[in-house]
């Protein structure tokens, strides 16, 4: 076992370890976020469309004068 931590940390062998989980975590992101603003431009153009989950909180919860503030 500690010979293979010993080759997976080495320097040759880095970036065969460190950057597939580095784009991948990348893709995952970028994907996130293009999800979102789908789904803000989907319910913008369409107001039949319901709300998701996410939303439905969000507009359950009273804004106090405070956190609108601070915004």
């Amino acid at each position: 076992m500690a010979s293979l931590i010993e080759v997976l940390l080495s320097p040759s062998n880095i970036n065969a370890v460190i950057q597939p989980l580095l784009i991948a975590t990348w893709v995952a992101i970028v994907l996130e976020k293009l999800s979102a603003r789908h789904s803000q431009i989907v319910t913008a153009a369409d107001p039949s469309a319901s709300p998701t989950p996410a939303d439905d909180d969000k507009s359950q919860q009273p804004q106090s004068e405070e956190s609108c503030a601070v915004r």
